[in-house]
């Protein structure tokens, strides 16, 4: 299960709700830039702002602050919406218990260095190998801003970037990787579908 931005918070929440026999099916989440706390808590909302004297920062979301973050989950979740679910793992995975993160399939995120909301794949990361999940990695891009994936080919401007298609490459391999380890359990187990 796969997205980006809201779309990656919702893809680590559809694997949280899922029941039992389901989970034993994902073979893994990816979350690309993952919007996971729509309540705006954590602190690279501030550390991550657009600085254009030093020319640091989230400079695509360059009006972007943690109120306006506050206001874009409110669309998201109506009025009313982030003081009565900002922190429930449906809307945020960010606050998952610790059963519900210890369930959860093999998991990816991917994050630009200058996002602000870096700091939600790195410390959502962290609490999962806090509390033994196996498989959960998060990889930080140098310089990148919020889904940098979207320029692996250039996004029109005839010369693709790097990080992006380096990113893109990283997924195909971790996807290709559990697939084909999934493929050879069922094999050995007799599984006709696989």
């Amino acid at each position: 299960v796969c997205g980006d931005s809201a779309g990656g918070g919702l893809a680590l929440s559809v694997c949280m709700a899922q029941s039992i026999s389901v989970r034993r099916c994902l073979r893994g989440a990816l979350g690309l830039s993952a919007w996971a706390d729509l309540s705006a808590s954590t602190p690279s909302y501030d550390s991550r702002q657009w600085d254009e004297e030093r020319c640091v920062g989230d400079a695509v979301n360059a009006g972007v602050t943690r109120k306006s973050g506050r206001e874009e989950a409110e669309v998201y979740l109506g009025s009313g919406g982030v003081a009565r679910h900002g922190r429930d793992w449906r809307a945020s995975p960010f606050f998952a218990s610790a059963a519900q993160l210890r369930r959860m399939p093999p998991v990816l995120l991917q994050v630009g260095d200058f996002e602000l909301i870096l700091d939600e794949s790195v410390l959502l990361q962290q609490r999962m190998q806090a509390v033994g999940h196996r498989d959960s990695t998060v990889v930080v891009y140098p310089r990148m801003w919020h889904c940098w994936h979207e320029y692996a080919e250039g996004s029109g401007l005839g010369q693709p970037l790097h990080a992006a298609a380096k990113a893109v490459s990283e997924l195909a391999r971790w996807v290709r990787a559990r697939a084909t380890k999934r493929a050879a359990k069922s094999s050995s187990e007799g599984d006709p579908r696989s």
